[in-house]
């Protein structure tokens, strides 16, 4: 892929889909800030949260799921696969390596991204499971990974495995 190409986090892509959403405009506007000759990519890991999305949400209206669902349509959508297994698989192990316990006999204490602490300060590290999938698939494409959420951790175990340092940041005001 070309280096003007983008996958959008699912904080990123549930704005751009719902036209509702009170800062929908302003991120709307930088996406399309992204460039016309660049292509803005979804994985399917983020379709299926922003379903969840809908599905917990009865408070709105069934018109704008429908809104929110034809807009979805109109992205181009990378899906998982074998390949994209391998890049979850070492971004997860470079995580577990860094900052997993272990038991006595050397074994993880930890199973779950979310369980994983910063040795330092013993806070969560704020891993999702599907955050580690997403990235890959944009370590797999070599897309510029687009997002609202600091995943410092995430980030810094994708530049040790692949040198992968794709990752723009945006901050809403």
């Amino acid at each position: 892929m070309p280096a003007d190409a983008y996958l959008l986090d699912t904080s990123i892509a549930s704005i751009v889909f719902d036209a509702d959403h009170p800062r929908h405009d302003d991120i709307r506007t930088r996406v399309l800030g992204l460039g016309t000759g660049s292509t803005v990519w979804i994985c399917s890991i983020s379709f299926g949260e922003i379903e969840y999305g809908l599905q917990v949400s009865p408070a709105i209206p069934v018109e704008r799921h429908a809104a929110i669902r034809a807009t979805l349509g109109r992205y181009h959508v990378y899906d998982v696969d074998q390949h994209t297994a391998r890049y979850y698989g070492e971004l997860r192990g470079a995580l577990f390596r860094r900052f997993a316990t272990r038991d006595a006999k050397g074994r993880l204490k930890q199973k779950q991204p979310e369980a994983l602490l910063d040795p330092t300060t013993s806070k969560e590290l704020g891993v999702q499971e599907n955050d580690i999938w997403i990235l890959a698939v944009a370590i797999q494409y070599n897309l510029t990974f687009v997002t609202l959420d600091r995943m410092t951790r995430l980030v810094e175990a994708a530049v040790e495995v692949h040198s992968y340092d794709r990752v723009s940041l945006w901050t809403v005001g």
